[in-house]
């Protein structure tokens, strides 16, 4: 039998369509158990002893590297249309030409009306509010290292997740349309779940680790609260002694609010009298709020440290405790007499006491 050229041209587009609908569920599966082993570990009590632990660095190290991840791979289904690609818009712009669907319809095992669902959810993600933002910050901060444009607010991690459990809504149906995959993919993560519980679950009180602090989902709404609507106050700083769960706390808060943490302990040069790196450190605080984004410090003497890079503290934390028998008691003591930062603080905590 002799095939025209229209009907080759026809049935490469189909082969295409199937190729991006296999390669897409399991991509997919793949982003939403990112997913998933990021929100089991998302719990103060986790971080916080992790921080205790001092295992909190590297746990930190795993979630932005599952984040990258996930980020990336949820961003690629909107690429644009490139020749040998198989992304996902590939496949929904060939879904949308008549012929190629139609000719995919014939095929045993598809479905006219899920190829017609996953093209309305894929407008609603093509209009998602937030997919600018996240596509620019793929493209700027992570895949390139250039400026954020600085009119342009950063995405916050939900939004990734909303987008990603739209763009997997999308990759369902078109899998089952084309007769790809009649499983849920929600079926198909539970064994992440499950897995990234049990990982995290090992962080929660064990024997020596302190628990976590209280009323930090109060601090959290609070800290909220400031930052709308226009996402002030920008420098967000957090005081207190050695050992009394600072960084901790900041890690925490960091993950909920979708910005950096920096510790001012990576400054120190100097213990007796303590000196900070304040030029590299005002360079990247500079960076944060001249282009209007948020940013968080936690270090002793904190007060100190925004005094000598010249900033202002616009919502203080303190934390209560800490070791007294720190080398650094002394030098703190003489701070608090002198910055007062209790009095100051917006929100106070009772931290750990060694």
């Amino acid at each position: 039998m002799i095939y025209s050229e229209e009907a080759k041209a026809t049935a490469a587009k189909v082969e295409l369509i199937l190729k991006v609908a296999r390669a897409a569920f399991v991509d997919a599966i793949d982003f939403l158990a990112c997913i998933e082993t990021l929100e089991a570990g998302n719990q103060p009590e986790i971080i916080q002893s992790l921080g205790a632990a001092k295992a909190g660095r590297t746990a930190e190290l795993i979630q932005r590297t599952l984040f990258g991840h996930c980020l990336m791979s949820v961003m690629t289904a909107f690429d644009p249309l490139r020749s040998g690609d198989f992304h996902l818009a590939v496949g929904m712009a060939l879904v949308a030409q008549q012929t190629p669907r139609m000719a995919l319809c014939m095929m045993k095992g598809t479905n006219l009306a899920d190829i017609e669902a996953a093209e309305r959810h894929w407008a609603e993600c093509l209009n998602f509010e937030h997919l600018g933002a996240l596509r620019t910050y793929r493209n700027k901060s992570v895949a390139h290292m250039s400026e954020y444009p600085a009119d342009m607010d950063q995405p916050l991690v939900h939004q990734l997740f909303d987008l990603a459990r739209m763009t997997a809504k999308v990759v369902e149906l078109l899998a089952r349309g084309t007769g790809i995959a009649q499983v849920s993919l929600a079926s198909q993560v539970v064994p992440f779940r499950e897995n990234g519980r049990a990982f995290w679950d090992k962080w929660k009180q064990p024997d020596g680790v302190k628990t976590p602090l209280a009323r930090s989902e109060e601090l959290l709404t609070r800290v909220k609260e400031a930052l709308t609507p226009n996402r002030l106050p920008l420098l967000i700083v957090i005081d207190g002694a050695d050992g009394c769960g600072k960084s901790s706390l900041a890690s925490w808060l960091a993950w909920q609010l979708g910005m950096p943490a920096v510790q001012l302990d990576l400054y120190l040069t100097d213990l007796t009298p303590m000196r900070w790196l304040t030029t590299e450190l005002a360079r990247v605080v500079k960076h944060r709020i001249d282009n209007g984004r948020p940013v968080i410090l936690d270090g002793v003497c904190a007060l100190d440290v925004v005094d000598q890079i010249k900033y202002k503290a616009d919502f203080l934390i303190f934390l209560r405790g800490g070791s007294e028998q720190s080398s650094l008691a002394p030098q703190i003591a003489a701070y608090r007499s002198r910055q007062r930062p209790d009095e100051l603080a917006q929100f106070t905590l009772e931290g750990y006491v060694e």
